[in-house]
């Protein structure tokens, strides 16, 4: 199901109208405006494009999540130090195994 408020909410945000977003999608105003609405079932390739547009995930748009951050953002937002230790943990399995015992982390 998606969460048409948050469709109007990313489009606010982003300070945009619903005439550019129909654009960016090839629709018209009146077919977005009957998306954000709720009142037609937006199709996903829509959807697609407008999570690529906003840069957030599906899961935000579709309301699964309340973090509208992709991962790739996420990352991209980490400091120098919290990437290294990020990429020296990935690296070293005994590294793995020391934090999992020291943060209580069973088979994640």
């Amino acid at each position: 199901m998606i969460n048409y408020k948050r469709l109007r909410d990313l489009r606010e945000d982003n300070d945009f109208k619903q005439d550019y977003v129909a654009k960016y999608l090839d629709i018209t105003q009146q077919q977005y405006q009957l998306y954000e609405s709720g009142k037609r079932e937006i199709k996903l390739h829509l959807i697609v494009k407008l999570a690529q547009l906003y840069q957030v995930s599906l899961d935000y748009i579709v309301g699964l999540i309340d973090e509208p951050k992709t991962l790739e953002n996420k990352f991209n937002s980490l400091t120098m130090k919290q990437k290294k230790l990020l990429k020296a943990y990935s690296d070293n399995p005994k590294l793995q195994e020391a934090v999992d015992i020291l943060l209580n982390i069973k088979g994640e």
